[in-house]
């Protein structure tokens, strides 16, 4: 559930329904947790750090932290471990790239 792209042409509330969906079926399974995954938000100092470096600071996630609100998540911090402090962030500032910058969804009739 981690990577998720909405298409323009999709019908309102299409992405909440898949998530829903998943969420049933894990229940169904007998599963007692589901992930959406993380995103980011809160004022951790390494966020703030890879803020102060960041060329896309001013890209906004508010939206992803809101989509994620509507299932009433229970949120829990998580950690990032590296050899150093500068692969830690540099690894923590590409992930931070990819949720607030991903790549255009390229779909297989524009490849044709």
């Amino acid at each position: 559930m981690d990577i998720m792209r909405n298409c323009s042409n999709l019908p309102a509330g299409t992405m909440h329904a898949l998530v829903w969906f998943a969420i049933e079926r894990a229940k169904d399974k007998g599963l007692s947790t589901f992930s959406l995954a993380s995103t980011i938000f809160g004022e951790s100092p390494a966020l703030k750090a890879i803020d102060r470096f960041s060329l896309r600071s001013s890209v906004n996630t508010d939206g992803l932290e809101q989509f994620k609100r509507a299932f009433a998540p229970r949120w829990h911090p998580l950690y990032a471990a590296a050899p150093n402090k500068a692969e830690r962030y540099l690894g923590l500032w590409d992930v931070w790239q990819e949720v607030r910058d991903p790549p255009p969804i390229q779909h297989q009739n524009e490849n044709a």
